[in-house]
């Protein structure tokens, strides 16, 4: 845990420092500083930190070739960034920095170009648990992180450019397909009625996620047919906790 603290302290404080400068070229130097640390906090760790991080450690054996891109069930867009890593270097930590460097991009960016006060943005990044969960699912944060930097084309009612960048992110995880619906739940002007469409969508999605599942198994890959089997309880709590937060977000 002391790491962790340590590397919210020195970002965010430089974040902070380099904004309160007032001067464009600290600005962005104290950013390039912040994403470096960042991404080498990530490259550098344990091969135990991280639930999948020995499987994917482990494509950088399978992944040899440009014709293996295509062979293994793995989209090609991080079967291609396995494949530039191997041939750098054959250590995993060229490979996880390299997946961080994607990932803490596209994130840092995206925050710099949409928060005044960017600083309180990172701090969120990191306790909220979006930094660290590349560590557990890379395809998925690599994925989300480029999904996260087609936000501003959202807000500007940019369709092209922000369907552009989803099909960019499906590159890396096929599931990124599900934010192009956002483009049109998210409108300029919410009220109630928007509000209780989208709880209304998401009780009904609950209801018939395993059918769902299935229909994304026969269409995206037979392996998501398993995320609409109830295995465990324990989601409810989680459930409710959330619906208050979307109300404040919303509002």
């Amino acid at each position: 845990m002391i790491p962790y603290l340590i590397l919210l302290f020195v970002t965010v404080g430089l974040a902070h420092v380099g904004r309160r400068y007032r001067d464009l070229v600290i600005e962005r130097f104290t950013l390039v500083v912040v994403v470096g640390v960042l991404v080498f906090f990530a490259g550098a760790r344990d091969l135990s930190v991280g639930t999948d991080t020995w499987s994917y450690v482990g494509w950088l054996d399978a992944i040899t070739s440009l014709e293996s891109i295509f062979k293994l069930p793995v989209e090609p867009g991080f079967s291609a960034l396995v494949l530039i890593s191997g041939l750098v270097s054959d250590g995993y930590f060229f490979y996880l920095t390299a997946i961080a460097l994607v990932t803490v991009f596209f994130w840092i960016a995206t925050i710099y170009r949409l928060v005044p006060r960017y600083e309180i943005a990172i701090f969120v990044f990191i306790t909220l648990g979006f930094y660290t969960f590349a560590f557990n699912g890379a395809r998925q944060g690599v994925a989300i992180a480029i999904c996260f930097s087609a936000f501003p084309y959202l807000l500007e009612r940019k369709f092209i450019r922000y369907v552009a960048i989803i099909a960019v992110a499906t590159l890396f995880h096929k599931t990124a397909l599900i934010a192009i619906p956002i483009y049109f739940l998210a409108i300029p002007q919410a009220g109630w009625r928007q509000f209780w469409i989208v709880i209304s969508a998401g009780l009904i999605m609950s209801v018939i996620l395993p059918q769902f599942s299935d229909l994304a198994a026969s269409f995206i890959d037979k392996k998501y047919a398993k995320y609409g089997v109830e295995e465990a309880g324990g989601g409810e709590i989680t459930l409710a906790f959330c619906f208050p937060r979307v109300g404040f977000y919303h509002f």
